[in-house]
């Protein structure tokens, strides 16, 4: 936090400039960044031009080159601090990659569908085993468990990881 060190971060086309804060920024995909303040203020803009200020509490999504503004957040810090996160109407492929991060096994999505499958909700992205058993039990998809590979397909198809 120091005012007369104003500096920008770049995502993508996505830019937050930084008003002397305590943020986050998540660049979920190539298209997609999320941005969460904790303390001061951003301002959240596509391709140079300054769309959203957000301040203390409030988050914004781009997608595509579009923001929009998110609910207000309750956290004082990052989630992935603690290996959660909290997803809504995030591609499935994006949680997989942040869940990749802490498994020994890469993990599959067999069906091309999936990878776009939007998911919301809270998940332990540092318990591997409890993240995609959660998204087992809320999103029609099989986990197997193979010993090369963790394999995610469409609820009753069959194969091996």
């Amino acid at each position: 936090h120091e005012r007369s060190r104003m500096f920008r971060v770049a995502s993508g086309t996505t830019s937050v400039r930084v008003l002397g804060t305590a943020f986050n920024v998540d660049r979920q995909s190539p298209t997609r960044t999320a941005v969460v303040v904790y303390r001061g203020a951003v301002e959240v803009g596509v391709a140079g031009e300054a769309d959203l200020v957000l301040h203390k509490g409030d988050g914004a999504r781009v997608v595509d080159g579009q923001v929009t503004a998110q609910p207000r957040i309750a956290a004082s810090a990052p989630e992935w601090k603690s290996g959660w996160f909290e997803a809504s109407d995030v591609p499935l492929a994006v949680l997989i990659g942040k869940v990749q991060r802490y498994s020994a096994r890469p993990i599959l999505l067999e069906d091309r569908r999936l990878q776009a499958l939007p998911i919301s909700g809270r998940f332990h992205i540092s318990d591997t085993d409890r993240a995609l058993q959660a998204v087992q039990a809320a999103y029609q998809v099989d986990v197997a468990y193979g010993k090369d590979a963790i394999a995610i397909r469409p609820a009753g198809e069959r194969g091996n990881p």
